[in-house]
């Protein structure tokens, strides 16, 4: 029969075996932790505990800490669900050796020394719930090593602070809707290009949001509904290849569904390229009197061709993201309205299907947003050109006079492919000479 407690207990680690032998604690309480109880690994006299499990009663820990110089390793016989989970002792570890023992966090997991899940058993340690928060912060601007998959559910909110994040097993990120991820620190200084690594050979998974900058990553990114933010004026490197049964294989960066932003003066180094079957591809104005131009360093596909894959409905599918440049709370606000803004492809272009929405600034001709690219800028007969005008103060405003024209696409290469179909409004033209590099929009 478990004890009755009325105040939660502070149990420490202070022999080594099962963690169900009551002389292997000290506490002001008899037996072994229950619900709502604190747990620490804190003496570096200590050794290994064996056993670990959640309360036998059902419930939650209060906290369980792996602190000061504990070396040990902690191996769990089943999952556990703890409101604060804190690591924090460099050589100690956790070890998740089978199926079914997850962590799961409630309210704080704090990690900056010390290995998530030694073992070869790919497991989770979830921070999930309203106000939920992950503080992933190596000591020193140092490596953590984990082997199970970071997973944060709705509610939470994680950062990843300057340092090595190092994933073993195709351990990786889990991002789900409701949840937001950041991984953009500030620079230590001006020439800082990345602070913030991921290593290892897993994915990081959006549902959710995750912001990234001054980013550098050996996994891949799935954007599966969510956003991924590019921001601080910075790179994020991401060099995998994604597998998996995807519709675009072996990019570094791929797409589902859900919007890829990168905000101007930002690089999204995808060395890998871009693939991206739905959803927006946006850019986003970094306030008044930055830059204008948001980078892709990579090669770009947007949209796909292919079979449904359904036999009662067979049938080509095509399916595309949208592309807006300058995609911004600006937009709607008097005296500012839309911040015009390129969005350059460093490497080639070939845009299969989707929807490109220019803003051009009538009813004279001059601004406009443009989509560069750098090198081949390849055109299907299946895009969109949808352009809208703006007035000199930015607001919506009808159609311009007939005649007048705006250029929206560019190459440095060559634009090569299809004639975009014209729009009740627009007819699409060619210039650049013997090699066209321009695609100009002319009102009607």
């Amino acid at each position: 029969m478990l004890e009755t407690r009325d105040v939660p207990a502070m149990f420490s680690w202070v022999g080594a075996g099962n963690f169900d032998n009551p002389s292997n604690w000290a506490s002001s309480s008899s037996g072994i932790p229950q619900a709502g109880d604190d747990i620490e690994f804190l003496s570096a006299l200590s050794g290994d505990c064996t056993n670990m499990h959640g309360p036998a009663g059902g419930g939650a820990y209060n906290r369980v800490a792996m602190t000061g110089g504990y070396a040990g390793t902690v191996t769990l016989s089943s999952a556990f669900t703890t409101a604060t989970l804190d690591i924090q002792a460099a050589p100690a570890s956790i070890s998740q050796p089978v199926a079914g023992t997850d962590i799961t966090v409630t309210s704080l997991f704090n990690w900056n020394r010390g290995t998530l899940n030694s073992s070869t058993y790919h497991s989770k340690v979830i921070v999930t719930g309203s106000g939920a928060t992950a503080t992933i912060a190596p000591h020193l601007t140092g490596t953590v090593t984990t082997g199970s998959t970071l997973w944060f559910g709705t509610g939470a909110s994680a950062n990843f602070n300057s340092g090595t994040v190092h994933f073993e097993n195709n351990a990786g990120v889990n991002v789900e809707a409701g949840a937001t991820a950041v991984a953009a620190p500030p620079a230590p200084s001006p020439r800082a290009k990345f602070t913030t690594f991921l290593e290892g050979s897993g994915t990081v998974t959006v549902k959710g949001t995750q912001e990234v900058g001054g980013f550098d990553s050996q996994l891949a990114f799935l954007n599966d509904g969510g956003v991924i933010k590019v921001t601080g004026d910075r790179i994020a490197r991401v060099t995998a290849r994604l597998a998996g049964p995807y519709v675009i294989p072996n990019q570094s960066v791929f797409q589902v569904s859900g919007t890829l932003m990168i905000e101007n003066g930002s690089t999204l180094e995808a060395t890998n390229g871009v693939g991206l079957v739905s959803g927006k591809l946006s850019t986003k104005s970094g306030g008044l009197g930055g830059s204008d131009t948001a980078t892709i360093r990579g090669d770009l596909k947007n949209g796909v061709i292919h079979f449904s894959g359904n036999p009662l409905t067979p049938g080509i599918i095509v399916t595309g993201a949208d592309v807006v440049i300058g995609d911004s709370a600006f937009d709607s606000m008097p005296g500012l309205g839309h911040q015009f803004g390129i969005l350059y492809i460093e490497g080639n272009a070939n845009w299969v299907a989707g929807t490109y929405r220019p803003v051009i600034k009538g009813p004279n001709p001059g601004t406009s947003d443009l989509w560069k690219v750098r090198d081949t800028f390849t055109i299907s007969s299946l895009i969109t050109i949808t352009p809208r005008t703006v007035d000199a103060m930015g607001q919506p405003t009808a159609k311009p006079p007939a005649g007048l024209t705006w250029t929206i696409l560019s190459s440095d290469a060559a634009v090569v492919g299809a004639t975009p179909q014209n729009q009740p409004d627009w007819v699409y033209t060619q210039g650049g000479g013997a090699t066209p590099r321009f695609w100009h929009a002319t009102s009607k």
